[in-house]
């Protein structure tokens, strides 16, 4: 997360993981929620990448029309985590 956004945690959970492309691999993709994250670096991006972070309150993200996942993997990342804070509502960011 530092090297691909500049932001740091020490608060991590595993919520879900699953197959990178179930058809023709088997390595799993993992998924984490970090806690607490601090912006406490510059992004060190390769030469190739470019990646620009959103910083906006969890709720907002629900309801953002900005951004839609361009992947399977980052609508089951949403999932995971609304899985996560419906079993943890006390961790459900405000």
């Amino acid at each position: 997360m530092r090297e691909e956004t500049g932001y740091t945690s020490d608060d991590w959970v595993q919520i879900g993981h699953a197959y990178s492309n179930w058809a023709t691999q088997n390595n799993q993709v993992w998924f984490f929620l970090a806690f607490n994250a601090l912006k406490t670096h510059d992004q060190d991006l390769d030469a190739t990448e470019e990646i620009e972070v959103l910083d906006m309150a969890y709720e907002d993200y629900l309801n953002f029309d900005g951004v839609t996942p361009q992947q399977c993997h980052h609508a089951a990342a949403l999932h995971y985590a609304e899985r996560y804070f419906a079993r943890n509502p006390d961790k459900r960011p405000k």
